[in-house]
């Protein structure tokens, strides 16, 4: 009963519902299909299951050595391409998506 009472974003709803595959049951992405698990479903809803407050690692943060190593990036090119937006740094989805092309490229 409590999902009545969320709040709902429309236009992501819509976006969503453009790409969500009714007979795979999960929503698909050009060559991927993206799946959440009953774990991130609880986060996403904040509607834990067994009643436990799910954990949140927000004030973690990786190192650039350490995603250098993941992503297969040379540590001064992502040290380079850090952006920081208000309390947030990350990477630009541009940035990211150029560099799986290139893995992709790569077979890796």
């Amino acid at each position: 009963m409590g999902l009545l009472e969320l709040e709902v974003q429309i236009p992501a709803i819509t976006t969503l519902a453009h790409y969500y595959d009714t007979s795979l049951r999960c929503f698909t992405f050009q060559d991927f299909l993206l799946v959440p698990t009953v774990e991130e479903y609880e986060q996403i809803l904040d509607m834990p299951l067994n009643g436990a407050v799910p954990y949140r690692h927000f004030e973690q943060h990786v190192s650039i050595p350490t995603l250098s190593t993941i992503t297969k990036i040379p540590q001064n090119e992502l040290s380079s391409r850090l952006v920081a937006i208000k309390e947030t740094k990350g990477f630009s989805q541009r940035f990211l998506e150029v560099h799986l092309r290139q893995l992709s490229v790569k077979e890796d």
